[in-house]
């Protein structure tokens, strides 16, 4: 009996021991669970973190590549600003100079006679004139920036080409030159209206301005539809310009190629300046004697 007692209570204890690993089992598995649970919470964190790292490295180069060209944008217009001050006090140098000349011209001599009197007026409103065209010079260029915040819109193509015509009306006249339009790829364009109608004007004012000597004169402004671009282009048979010697100066601001021909040198800057501010290019073919094609490339997402 004693030894049946003793194998019941040895029994008790190894099952209650039993029960006690079970349970401790149990515990762990449940931690072990946790745990596996947490290790996965933890990849899951390392995996966001090493996305918003990469993230962040991206935006990081991003606007390091922004700030890059923004410094670049803001040198190359320091150095067209420097190079606008340099030429205006040039351009308006001269003029003064003339005034003040013929203005004591009048105080040394005031007995002159009535038609010296009136020549030398007449040469101080031409000075006159010269410096009006100066600061009109000036203010486009000033309205350059401020006319790049205009929202853009849906311009008509041929609206402004026909607004451009009666503004020039007269020298078309004279010039009895042809302006032909062909818009069957596309009519209208998302862009900047002031814009538009400027380019237009200096593209086609040159090509009156130098049309070739003798009849069949013609402009043509065609639209056309390419892959990444709208391009608008615009060709004349006018006397051309020589590219190989002129090709890096064209756009280059008061930059004149036919000093027979009477000019600024301003349009073709502001051509060039109003595309870029668009996010546009603008390309040239030309041969002399034949003629000369301006290509303006507006991008789709216009």
């Amino acid at each position: 009996d004693d030894l049946e007692h003793r194998i019941q209570e040895r029994t008790q204890e190894l099952k209650q021991k039993q029960d006690e690993v079970l349970q401790q089992n149990e515990e762990l598995n449940a931690k072990n669970e946790k745990l596996i649970e947490a290790q996965t919470i933890i990849e899951q964190q390392n995996i966001l973190l090493r996305k918003y790292n990469d993230d962040l490295e991206n935006q990081v180069a991003t606007r390091t590549n922004d700030l890059q060209q923004s410094n670049q944008e803001l040198a190359q217009n320091v150095q067209q600003l420097e190079q606008y001050a340099f030429m205006t006090a040039h351009n308006l140098r001269a003029p003064v100079a003339r005034l003040l000349g013929l203005t004591n011209l009048l105080e040394l001599s005031p007995d002159t006679d009535k038609q010296e009197w009136m020549m030398i007026l007449s040469k101080i409103k031409e000075e006159g004139n010269s410096l009006d065209a100066v600061i009109k010079d000036m203010n486009a260029i000033i309205q350059l920036r401020s006319a790049a915040d205009v929202e853009l819109e849906w311009v008509n193509i041929e609206e402004k080409v026909n607004q451009v015509k009666r503004i020039l009306k007269k020298s078309i006249a004279v010039s009895k030159i042809e302006i032909l339009l062909n818009t069957k790829a596309f009519t209208e364009i998302k862009s900047n209206p002031t814009y538009i109608e400027s380019i237009l004007y200096n593209l086609i004012s040159n090509a009156i301005k130098y049309k070739a000597p003798g009849d069949h004169s013609y402009i043509e402004i065609k639209t056309e539809r390419l892959e990444e671009n709208l391009l608008v282009s615009v060709r004349d048979n006018g006397v051309g310009i020589n590219l190989d010697k002129y090709g890096n100066q064209l756009f280059g601001m008061y930059k004149r190629f036919h000093p027979h021909i009477e000019g600024k040198g301003l349009g073709l800057f502001l051509v060039k300046s109003q595309m870029s501010i668009l996010g546009g290019d603008v390309k040239v073919e030309s041969t002399p004697g034949l003629g000369t094609t301006f290509k303006l490339f507006f991008p789709l997402s216009l």
